[in-house]
């Protein structure tokens, strides 16, 4: 291995391969290299190479007009489903902690809070990576973005028994722990009776017992995923009618799924607007009584 001290602007060239290698720029322990290689040269950081040998399938990406580097289309599908997650977390902690408060519950809502303002922290510091899907990260302070979420009108019941559903029961279907503890959580607090499951499977097995009004079903799932389980569901006798609502950070398109009658009752994408959640299921309730 060649060892080389350089400055910023200074360059490294291997002529006989028509590659070169500039210092572009030395910010603490982080050093930003460029590389200009001949276009039938692969460049690969160490860490994607390791990842490509145990993936078939890579994505290319075009860095400038000389490397390209690849990235495996699983990694970059991984890491936009976990940062999709953290913002949904945070999302729910936020309005969670803010109904909390309203009912009075400080140390439930300070409890809840933290987990809000960590996955928060989590999401900025994702944002200064370079291959994070930046775009969907608040851009404004944490300190200011809860305090903007707590303080702002979410549509939420916060005061008045009589205004909330009781004894309504609702199957929550979401693999991961807490998005289902937060959401359970909001629709408690609403007046549902909420049942929880974790992957498909638990879900139908809760469906032998209990005939829940809604059916919250995200689609990412492993094992029995969300479009395997609505599928079942359909053809339940005594649940063909159930309403069942898509929680998900894909879209109808990308699952195979529609919307309407031949399909899920809604669509509520990642991060999940609680408030517009509750007011559908306010009026899917309205309606059937109604009739």
């Amino acid at each position: 291995m060649l060892v080389l001290s350089r400055r910023p602007n200074e360059t490294i060239r291997f002529p006989q391969l028509g590659i070169s290698v500039s210092i572009v720029s030395v910010k603490g322990n982080r050093v930003q290299v460029g590389v200009d290689a001949p276009p039938q040269i692969q460049v690969l950081r160490r860490e994607l190479e390791l990842t490509a040998k145990s993936n078939t399938s890579l994505a290319t990406v075009q860095t400038n007009n000389s490397v390209a580097e690849r990235l495996p289309s699983e990694y970059t599908d991984r890491r936009l489903h976990e940062y999709r997650n953290r913002l949904n977390q945070a999302m729910l902690g936020l309005q969670l902690a803010k109904r909390q408060l309203a009912a009075g519950q400080t140390d439930s809502a300070d409890r809840t809070l933290a987990v809000a303002l960590e996955k928060l922290s989590q999401l900025e510091a994702t944002a200064t990576e370079k291959h994070s899907p930046t775009s969907t990260c608040p851009s404004v302070g944490l300190k200011a973005f809860a305090s903007s979420r707590l303080s702002s009108g979410d549509g939420l019941s916060v005061s008045g028994a009589d205004q909330r559903p009781q004894c309504i029961d609702v199957l929550l279907v979401e693999d991961d722990l807490n998005e289902r503890a937060l959401l359970s959580g909001l629709l408690e607090m609403e007046g549902y009776r909420v049942h929880t499951a974790s992957n498909g499977h638990e879900a139908i097995g809760c469906l032998q017992h209990v005939t829940p009004k809604f059916v919250l079903l995200d689609m990412m799932m492993p094992g029995c995923d969300g479009r395997e389980t609505f599928q079942i569901i359909r053809q339940t006798p005594g649940l063909e009618n159930v309403p069942v609502f898509a929680v998900s950070g894909s879209t109808p398109d990308s699952v195979g799924l529609s919307v309407g009658s031949d399909g899920v009752e809604d669509w509520f994408p990642k991060p999940l607007d609680a408030s517009r959640l509750v007011k559908s299921m306010r009026h899917q309730l309205a309606n059937r009584c109604a009739v």
